[in-house]
């Protein structure tokens, strides 16, 4: 059964803040976390996805007093540091009367017990101390708790936590998608964690290739139905005619308008060609008799069947292309079964651009959109660190219509981390400050908690 997140109460983050984010308690399913600096805005988004996704090695080196995440389902996980799980390097997970305890695959303080999986893990790291490491193509350098920050979720660790059923049972029913503020570019080494990485470096490139295989999937799938409906066409064909009444001149000119409508749309879209097909049956239209019409009747269900096929990705296709032509300038983007993604320059010639001229913030723009749009799903509680970035006040302005139209289209909540005034405007009902819940702290920060 999946269950949802509500509320998150954390105490003495980084030793020192107490705080509450309510998710239940905005209409909208859009709640804003803001603060200055050092207060723990994306700490916040990083304790919430560490938990959903497994990565609970993340929460032996945070520093916190306890939390909690209450559930739809009015269950209650929490995290904490108890007894001596600070001496071990470990730390413990409850809920009711279930317990389990997390431990540093390094081993306690020292951190010896398994630096040598280091190495063998991951060669592009080269021991340069007892315990660091530095990347051999980037030149950074790695001690055991970086390493599990970047690399926590590959095997040679991931083998290494205790998967308790209860545990797990609860992480597997909770939708948590989290979009970083490193947007543009894949992380380093993806092949490591047991990803598949996009050909491009470019996280835009990716994205171009996500609609393009979800474009030719939906392509596929609607001519396989649509060859489906041609072998048993003559047989309906001859049902319709044997017994249906012949519907009315007007009744097939108005369905032959809404199938050229959905060709042209599509057609804009990417998903059908351009070849105008449904033009002739306007001349069908108004010399055929009642068998005739009988027969368009027929012909023109069919088409409506198969393209209703593609509306769902249609429906995205639209909101993706119309929510970026709004805000850029000078550029048009369009979809394409070929290419994902086509870029032109408004009033230039046809030749498209590649997806690297583009600036970062039309990067951002198309990155952040294109997750929202293509990769979160129904109940989802979706995260996003500062959608800011890059972002001219234009766009800042206008990117939460944007989300509340894509949280729409797929019904997801989502938690925004912004240091944006600009980008929360008239929509302060929805924001949590978390600097006055701090300066609040003698007072209870959450009524019914």
């Amino acid at each position: 059964m999946e269950k949802r997140i509500e509320k998150i109460e954390i105490d003495k983050l980084f030793g020192r803040f107490d705080y509450c984010i309510n998710l239940a308690e905005h209409e909208n399913s859009i709640s804003i976390i803001t603060a200055p600096n050092g207060y723990g805005k994306s700490t916040i988004l990083k304790i919430v996805s560490s938990f959903a996704s497994g990565d609970y090695y993340y929460f032996i080196r945070e520093k916190f007093g306890s939390i909690r995440f209450h559930l739809s389902n009015e269950e209650t996980v929490e995290i904490i540091h108890v007894e001596d799980d600070h001496e071990n390097n470990q730390v413990t997970i409850r809920s009711g009367s279930n317990q389990t305890k997390i431990k540093d695959p390094f081993g306690g303080q020292d951190g010896d017990g398994r630096s040598f999986v280091v190495e063998r893990a991951f060669p592009f790291l080269t021991r340069i101390g007892p315990r660091t490491w530095r990347h051999d193509r980037t030149g950074e350098v790695f001690d055991r708790f970086d390493i599990l920050n970047r690399y926590g979720d590959h095997p040679v660790f991931r083998r290494s936590i205790k998967r308790d059923e209860w545990l797990e049972n609860i992480r597997g029913s909770l939708r948590v998608f989290s979009i970083p503020t490193n947007r543009l570019k894949f992380e380093e080494d993806l092949s490591v964690r047991g990803l598949t990485a996009a050909k491009s470096s470019l996280m835009v490139g990716a994205i171009a290739i996500e609609i393009k295989e979800k474009m030719q999937f939906a392509i596929r799938n609607q001519f396989e139905e649509g060859r489906k409906k041609e072998t048993n066409f003559p047989t309906r064909l001859m049902e319709s005619l044997k017994g249906e009444i012949a519907p009315t001149r007007e009744a097939i000119i108005e369905s032959i308008k809404s199938v050229q409508a959905y060709e042209e749309r599509y057609g804009r879209l990417g998903l059908v060609p351009h070849t105008g097909t449904t033009k002739q049956l306007n001349v069908h239209a108004e010399s055929t008799e009642n068998a005739g019409m009988l027969v368009l009747k027929t012909y023109l269900d069919d088409i409506r069947e198969k393209f209703s096929l593609l509306e769902d990705l249609a429906q995205r296709l639209d909101v993706f292309c119309s929510s970026i032509n709004g805000l850029i300038a000078f550029k048009t983007i369009e979809t394409s079964a070929d290419e994902g993604i086509v870029v032109k320059v408004v009033d230039g010639n046809q030749d498209s651009l590649p997806l690297s001229v583009l600036s970062s913030g039309e990067q951002h723009l198309i990155v952040l959109i294109g997750k929202l749009i293509f990769n979160t799903k129904k109940g989802s509680l979706v995260l996003i660190d500062e959608p800011e970035i890059s972002f001219h006040p234009e766009w800042q302005e206008k990117f939460l219509s944007i989300l509340e139209e894509i949280r729409k289209l797929n019904d997801f909540t989502v938690l925004v981390a912004t240091h944006s005034p600009i980008l929360i405007g008239d929509r302060w009902s929805s924001v949590i400050e978390l600097a006055e819940q701090h300066r609040s702290a003698g007072e209870q920060a959450c009524l019914g908690a």
